[in-house]
């Protein structure tokens, strides 16, 4: 199991983590620039006026901070239904939600490079050979808040396909789900507390009842 230590500030010292931040920077021709922490860093450089090397369209930014719920319980929810940017732009959902799966395809792609199950792709074939990323064989997993309908989760589906993943590769899980799953696959020494008399408490042991709590969040 792999799980990405993002960074909160890569250029100026930071702490590590292993969630970032729901935020995602596209530029004027809605391509992707970044995601999570270097997406807020990136924007909050931009729009410093002491900055003075900036992108030269970077007025026409898009910039998404705490998206996921926006299509949370709306009416009419479709591929055209407007999310709202910073500085009161908008853009169609079905792009929004696109583009950071493609952030997620594109790091896992780079993990499987740097730890040599792909091989390096060279230049001329380098996008060829991404566009094939997913003739791996790999189940994709989006996980989606449980209180989300089902035109929400649809257009998760979507996006994935647009973002390059097929339909025969993907599940759409319920996040809590997947926590409690995950919590299965912990190792023994995973599901210890050590105790100041040096005892030893197991967490979870067999025939325990997992209460899993979603507390919520952005």
């Amino acid at each position: 199991m792999f799980a990405p230590n993002w960074h909160s500030n890569a250029q100026a010292g930071g702490s590590y983590s292993y969630k970032t931040l729901t935020c995602l920077l596209l530029d004027e021709n809605t391509d992707l620039i970044s995601f999570g922490y270097d997406a807020d860093y990136n924007y909050s450089r931009y729009n410093t006026a002491e900055v003075t090397n900036k992108p030269k369209e970077w007025e026409n930014y898009y910039y998404f901070r705490n998206y996921k719920m926006a299509i949370y319980a709306r009416e009419d929810l479709s591929d055209d239904t407007p999310i709202e940017a910073a500085g009161g732009k908008h853009l169609r959902a079905i792009v929004v939600f696109t583009r950071t799966i493609e952030f997620f395809r594109r790091e896992l792609y780079k993990h499987f490079v740097n730890n040599g199950s792909l091989r390096k792709p060279k230049a001329p074939n380098a996008a060829k050979q991404f566009e094939n990323f997913d003739l791996i064989n790999a189940t994709w997993v989006i996980t989606v808040p449980a209180i989300w309908d089902e035109p929400a989760k649809q257009l998760m589906k979507r996006a994935a396909l647009k973002a390059g993943i097929n339909n025969e590769n993907l599940v759409i899980a319920l996040e809590p789900e997947c926590a409690a799953i995950y919590c299965r696959q912990l190792s023994k020494s995973q599901l210890q507390i050590y105790e100041e008399e040096g005892n030893i408490n197991h967490i979870v042991h067999p025939g325990a009842v997992l209460m899993v709590v979603d507390i919520g969040g952005k």
